[in-house]
């Protein structure tokens, strides 16, 4: 395959790609997702647990550094590596998304960005040769060119002012890094907003200018996916085959999954542990928010076949209350099981290209997602009333299905399901049926929780129920779901709401 000296290209799988990117600190496996320690350290993780989930590579953000400890203290320290103790490959922004995200802090002009430091109001100039500076004190294995980051949605005006002046500050970057590059290899950033013709025109500068890879920034700034998308495939084509693509500060794992997709190789986002301090846990089925209620009285982990401790060992229950609790150690638990999912995700990925089944893994990714971690809340968007008893395991359900070679007709099985419930109790009926049409649950609901508990029938359509449909997270035991009502007391005492389409709200 092809290879540019620091970047090997091992595998193809459509326009998906495996690789291995050589720095001066080690070799990073892609596609990657670097982990963001945005002052030198991971918020709530050591480095052994970021290491250990099986990243190959962090992201360390210049201006913050720059503010403190300060750049030179740093570098007498010994580079980053040797003052924050990980040993291993480190890729530092330039500090252009501070550009856009302290706006009000800052005055933007041609030779530099004069910010108002948010730390002391004292004034710190940079510019692009003291971006590049900067970086090389801190002993950067990737070092960003100065860019200038605009927030969707704007004008083309502006975006193309901005593009313009980003691929003049990526002149100035490329001078400055050339007088002393050491190790460290130097990304180009393409700008253009959401304009596919400023994105096409930035990626061809750049790649005359020369750069040893080449990322994709101002994007994922409030845009919607399908533009960020959009964005993607008209960038890519005009990058160099046998270079890395970076794709800034995305993201999701549906985003990093659909550029894999598109031919990005790394990432980067602060999400996995922001989300993690805020009770919102990553699963292969999905995100569970734990502050809800119905994990209170929940043993079961959040997922039983994860090869992290952490994510098979501890009960939903625990976790709902270090998280109602304020304590510390939730916010820890939560980061590094984000963490280690986001890696396996990568890891996933990895040998998916690497075996040829890449579509394979994208369709059956997309459907766990897709099934969610409990019943989606449309199954009981007709009912007033709260389901109250323990359910069994929904794979319990599951197995029993399969081996009743009868079920054939839609009629049969809401039969044999009847059959099921009335045995073990009042189930998440939409997550036991799989994926049996809505039909059926119409047909079976009604006879088997009595009058009070009753989907209309008539309501309910293949259409209606899978549009919108947001996966929420089950419990063993306790509430599904809880119609608004305009009072404690009425949710409570359990009082049907005056309208029977309330939306559901779910706990």
């Amino acid at each position: 395959m092809n290879s540019s000296g620091h970047f090997e290209l091992l595998t193809r799988d459509g326009a998906a790609r495996r690789g291995r990117l050589v720095t001066g600190h080690g070799i990073v496996r892609t596609p990657a997702f670097m982990p963001v320690g945005t002052a030198g350290a991971m918020k709530g993780l050591h480095w052994r647990e970021v290491r250990d989930a099986g990243a190959d590579i962090v992201l360390g953000n210049t201006y913050h550094l720059m503010l403190r400890p300060g750049a030179e203290r740093i570098a007498a320290l010994g580079g980053l590596q040797s003052f924050t103790g990980w040993n291993g490959p480190m890729l530092t922004d330039s500090g252009g998304f501070q550009v856009m995200s302290l706006a009000g802090l800052r005055k933007l002009g041609e030779d530099a960005v004069t910010f108002r430091s948010h730390i002391d109001g004292a004034r710190v100039e940079l510019s692009p040769e003291r971006s590049i500076e900067v970086q090389r004190l801190l002993g950067s294995d990737i070092v960003m060119q100065m860019d200038e980051c605009v927030r969707l949605p704007a004008g083309a005006a502006d975006i193309e002012r901005a593009m313009r002046l980003s691929l003049r500050w990526a002149e100035r970057s490329k001078r400055e890094f050339d007088r002393d590059r050491g190790h460290a290899l130097l990304f180009g950033i393409v700008q253009g907003g959401d304009v596919p013709k400023l994105r096409q025109e930035s990626a061809q500068a750049l790649r005359g200018i020369g750069f040893d890879g080449y990322a994709i920034g101002g994007l994922a700034v409030g845009e919607p996916q399908e533009v960020m998308l959009a964005m993607i495939e008209a960038t890519v084509p005009q990058l160099p085959a046998d270079q890395p693509r970076y794709l800034m500060g995305v993201g999701t794992p549906a985003d990093i999954l659909e550029a894999v997709r598109r031919g990005i190789d790394m990432f980067d986002c602060v999400m996995p542990t922001r989300n993690g301090r805020h009770g919102v846990a990553f699963t292969r089925f999905g995100p569970v928010n734990l502050r809800n209620a119905r994990h209170a009285d929940d043993p079961r982990p959040l997922d039983e076949e994860s090869r992290w401790p952490a994510t098979r060992s501890f009960a939903r229950a625990y976790l709902h209350h270090l998280v109602k609790s304020g304590e510390v150690l939730g916010a820890m638990l939560l980061s590094e099981i984000n963490i280690a999912y986001y890696q396996t995700l990568m890891a996933g990925i990895r040998d998916a290209i690497r075996e040829g089944r890449f579509e394979d893994f994208y369709r059956c990714t997309c459907a766990d997602w897709a099934r969610g971690d409990i019943a989606p809340r449309w199954a009981f968007r007709r009912c007033g009333w709260r389901v109250t008893k323990p359910q069994p395991h929904v794979s319990q359900l599951q197995r029993w299905l399969t081996t009743r070679s009868a079920l054939r007709t839609e009629a049969s099985a809401a039969t044999m399901v009847s059959e099921q419930i009335g045995q073990c109790g009042r189930i998440e009926i939409a997550e036991a049926l799989g994926a049996w049409r809505m039909a059926v649950v119409a047909v079976m609901t009604a006879p088997l929780v009595g009058p009070k508990f009753q989907i209309r029938q008539k309501s309910f359509t293949e259409r209606q129920c899978f549009q919108g449909a947001q996966p929420g997270v089950s419990q063993a035991g306790g509430a599904i779901c809880q119609p608004r009502a305009r009072s404690q007391k009425k949710r409570l005492g359990f009082r049907r709401p005056r309208c029977r389409s309330s939306p559901m709200r779910v706990l």
